[in-house]
């Protein structure tokens, strides 16, 4: 588990100063445009194997660390599959946002109309809000991570196999612990006297953060990899 952990702080540390600076490569010419898409895969492609290979070891340590990652090679491609619907859903669940609150709107004009009762739009808006939000980041994962954990260790076989029945808890807690807190932390601007103090304290804060954001993945990536328990 020590060496997971680290595998992961290490692994998306560096993979993600690399897309950093992938994104100040310039992209002007033709040339340069097909650079631009090779190196991007060649970040793009360890992450995804950094991921796969941390599902699989999860939902079988027997077998050890290196070789856990070795044989997830062979369910990458399905492991990418996956991602890219996950990802391309998000993003269109993300499109809802304005016609939904759009939405709201006309829900409380209808309402004001119909019950000769003034109706506040925004209250409409954000329940309709709130609830993509619920599908965006509760629902979608909760349905995901199951399959991806299933795919990475045992192929298009595993996908379907059934979660936990506590999975979605095991979520909401790592949710919580993973990304409300360190969204807390880095929001949260200490008053310090001085230039040193001010940087020590971003630093600790980063530092607290990441390394919470590090180890809940690793425990989603073991509840994803839980099966229902049967009779």
């Amino acid at each position: 588990m020590r060496r997971l952990w680290l595998l992961q702080a290490i692994g998306n540390a560096l993979l993600f100063w690399c897309a950093f600076v992938w994104l100040g490569i310039r992209d002007s010419k033709a040339l340069q445009l097909t650079e631009t898409a090779v190196l991007g895969l060649l970040i793009l492609v360890p992450w995804l194997w950094l991921q796969n290979g941390t599902l699989a070891y999860c939902g079988d340590r027997s077998q050890g660390l290196w070789p856990a990652f070795r044989k997830s090679l062979r369910t990458l491609v399905l492991f990418t599959v996956i991602t890219v619907v996950f990802v391309v859903l998000f993003w269109a669940l993300g499109k809802l946002e304005a016609p939904l609150a759009k939405a709201g709107q006309q829900t409380a004009s209808w309402l004001t109309f119909h019950l000769r009762k003034p109706i506040k739009p925004v209250t409409w808006a954000r329940s309709y809000l709130a609830i993509l939000w619920g599908v965006r980041w509760i629902l979608l994962p909760v349905l995901a991570l199951p399959i991806a954990a299933g795919a990475a260790l045992h192929g298009a076989r595993g996908m379907w196999r059934r979660a936990s029945s506590i999975f979605w808890l095991e979520y909401l807690i790592a949710l919580g612990i993973g990304f409300y807190v360190p969204s807390v932390l880095m929001g949260w601007v200490p008053k310090l006297s001085g230039t040193t103090a001010q940087v020590l304290s971003l630093v600790l804060r980063f530092g607290v953060a990441y390394a919470l954001v590090i180890t809940t993945w690793i425990a989603v990536a073991f509840f994803s990899s839980e099966t229902k328990s049967r009779p």
